[in-house]
């Protein structure tokens, strides 16, 4: 009888263990899924994101719309493809989504510090994006009507100016370059080109037309996080074109949308 009672209690005791193991495994696996799942990364997510059928509409309004010129209506779909990025500096995919993402060959898991650099704030690439977003569509309009036997003269103009640049307070939005020390500028590569190569010896004279009138600026570059010479301006082309070519694609931005 005694031993009947121990081997009873020994079984009630290895009964509890293996509940106390179970229990300690669900909330330890619990915990971690939660860490994971609160957990900040310091990635962020590419994935394939909405097309737009630039024959067609975006919120009710055509993504192309002309005025000067005969238009025609066109059959078909001509369909732009965009990328999505999830997550932002402040507010980065958590460890489960990034583990998921690393599982999808359609998806791109990133470094942050890729896509916003530590020297510059989500507001300066958001403007930047949009910046470049209007200058891709602008030469896409110019490609076309070149393509179609139309002359679109052009001029190097500042789209934006990054606060605390080496430009800020001397060169503004809306100015046309139109030389840096004496060398007429022509194009986006050679003003590149002429701040990059920038010797320190004495500042950069750039000379532009501001509201009809010439302005000349001494302008320093500095150099940035990668050790490349920058004025702290974004810049593209203005075109004079002969009709008017509206394209609007949402929020679609960056260098690439207006192509």
């Amino acid at each position: 009888m005694t031993f009947f009672q121990r081997r009873k209690t020994s079984s009630k005791s290895s009964e509890r263990a293996k509940s106390a193991i179970t229990f300690f495994t669900v909330v330890t696996f619990a915990a971690g899924f939660l860490i994971l799942a609160l957990l900040p990364t310091p990635y962020l997510i590419e994935r394939a994101g909405p097309t737009y059928d630039v024959l067609g509409e975006v919120d009710n309004e055509p993504v192309i719309s002309i005025s000067g010129a005969q238009s025609y209506e066109s059959e078909g779909m001509l369909e732009v493809l965009t990328v999505s990025i999830v997550g932002r500096p402040e507010n980065t995919p958590n460890w489960i989504e990034i583990g998921l993402a690393w599982l999808d060959e359609s998806q791109a898991v990133v470094p942050v510090e890729l896509l916003y650099p530590d020297d510059r704030t989500t507001e300066e690439i958001r403007s930047e994006s949009s910046a470049m977003m209007e200058v891709s569509q602008q030469d896409a309009i110019a490609a076309a009507l070149n393509y179609l036997g139309y002359e679109t003269p052009r001029q190097v103009y500042i789209a934006e100016v990054v606060a605390d640049a080496a430009a800020s307070g001397k060169l503004v939005a809306g100015d046309f370059v139109l030389s840096i020390n004496s060398e007429p500028i022509i194009d986006l590569e050679q003003l590149k080109g002429i701040v990059t190569s920038w010797d320190e010896e004495a500042p950069l004279s750039v000379v532009v037309d501001r509201n009809g009138r010439e302005v000349t600026k001494e302008v320093s570059p500095v150099k940035d996080a990668e050790g490349n010479f920058r004025l702290g301006i974004l810049v593209g082309y203005k075109y004079d074109f002969p009709i008017e070519v509206n394209l609007q694609l949402g929020d679609v931005g960056g260098p690439s949308g207006g192509m």
